[in-house]
């Protein structure tokens, strides 16, 4: 089944949703939504959901908390929380890799570390934000007996959440915030691959006396540590590319499954919550035979026009909507069926509802391969908050 549904509060606002799955599932190597610490005695862990077991170990000040992105994320208090994770030959990546995460960095007045490979003085990898220049930094090989190559990026936002991805081609380091390519600003994206020297994980830290003073100590051990909030942490073992990453970007928590791969049956837009806060949705989905069928609740204190984008499930085939049916009820009025230009491949509803009353619409989808969909939108007030369809 190919049918997928995002909405958009009024004419102003866009949230493109598609439910791509990744070529080589096997490539997600790790995987932390930060929602859930397990702790035994004093030693609290959050799993790795890619199912190759790479749970990470909480340290000190880091800790869960409610104000993640998407549910929960792990906070770090700038002071000595972070967090680790053991040595995995799933994680020994090298020639290729892609690493993301939904993040805050409070500030940048000390060297902020958000990933990195490696232990005390011996980094394979390193991605942190650099003191003074406030630049995104990628490193290979510090201190591990490779070339020693590092690339800086213009400065990620501060103090908002945004979605960071880099990735390594075997000679090229690109970085995107919020699924789109940044430039360079330091040195060159040609880099050398990082070795493999059966190192763990830090996440929020790193150890190395390259790093001493702009805040950090300037003896030994030089520990700096990150400030802010990560969520959503994924590493894989192959470069995402530029579509897949926008992809990831504008899917928001579309949780994936063990293997990377995104599920097809529901996806719950809470970047509605960001972008209008008298708004919410609740997704509902069953299956009944080859028709799947999206419940969509929306409550907004606007009675304009409000748009619904539907898309195939994947922006990488060829598969596109061949029509769409609409039914209107209680004076829903459709003002609009538009194609969709991109690789969503899709179709935008344009309708409005009747004020002071519920309005909504069901649309019944055929597609190019010939599966279908069914969905349903309902448009509630704000003042009439409920959970029943």
């Amino acid at each position: 089944m190919k049918g997928f549904v995002g909405i958009v509060i009024a004419s102003s606002l866009a949230l493109l949703a598609s439910a791509a799955q990744a070529s080589d599932p096997a490539s997600l190597k790790a995987l932390w939504h930060m929602d859930d610490a397990f702790c035994v005695s004093t030693t609290c862990t959050t799993p790795d959901e890619s199912g190759f077991d790479n749970n990470a170990t909480i340290k000190n000040g880091a800790a869960i908390v409610d104000d993640g992105m998407f549910d929960r994320a792990l906070s770090f208090d700038g002071r000595d929380g972070y967090a680790t994770v053991g040595h995995s030959r799933a994680l020994d990546v090298t020639l290729a890799y892609t690493i993301e995460a939904w993040l805050i960095i409070d500030d940048a007045d000390t060297h902020r570390p958000i990933v990195v490979r490696g232990a005390p003085d011996v980094d394979d990898i390193e991605i942190y934000v650099q003191a003074g220049s406030h630049h995104l930094i990628v490193a290979h090989n510090r201190g591990n007996g490779g070339t020693f190559d590092f690339v800086g990026f213009v400065d990620p936002p501060l103090g908002v959440f945004f979605h960071l991805v880099v990735t390594f081609d075997g000679t090229t380091v690109r970085a995107y915030y919020n699924g789109a390519p940044v430039a360079t600003a330091q040195q060159t994206p040609l880099m050398s691959a990082p070795l493999a020297t059966n190192k763990g994980w830090f996440l929020g830290k790193v150890d190395h006396m390259s790093f001493a003073g702009f805040g950090c100590p300037s003896t030994a051990p030089v520990i700096c540590v990150f400030k802010g909030l990560i969520d959503e942490v994924r590493i894989w073992s192959r470069v995402l590319s530029p579509s897949e990453v926008k992809v990831g970007f504008d899917m928001g928590d579309q949780r994936l499954t063990a293997g990377g791969q995104r599920p097809t049956p529901g996806f719950v837009p809470k970047e509605i919550h960001q972008l209008a806060a008298e708004s919410s949705a609740v997704d509902g989905s069953e299956i009944d035979g080859n028709v799947d069928t999206r419940r969509w609740d929306l409550r907004t204190s606007s009675i304009g026009s409000v748009k619904v984008y539907l898309g195939a499930v994947t922006a990488y085939d060829a598969v596109t909507i061949a029509s769409v049916d609409v039914t209107r009820h209680d004076n829903a009025t459709v003002t609009a069926i538009l194609n969709l230009d991109g690789g969503l491949k899709g179709k935008q509803l344009q309708f409005v509802r009747a004020p002071n009353a519920d309005s909504w619409l069901e649309f019944d989808l055929t597609f190019s391969d010939g599966s279908v969909g069914h969905g349903e939108v309902r448009i509630r007030p704000v003042d009439n908050r409920q959970d029943g369809r």
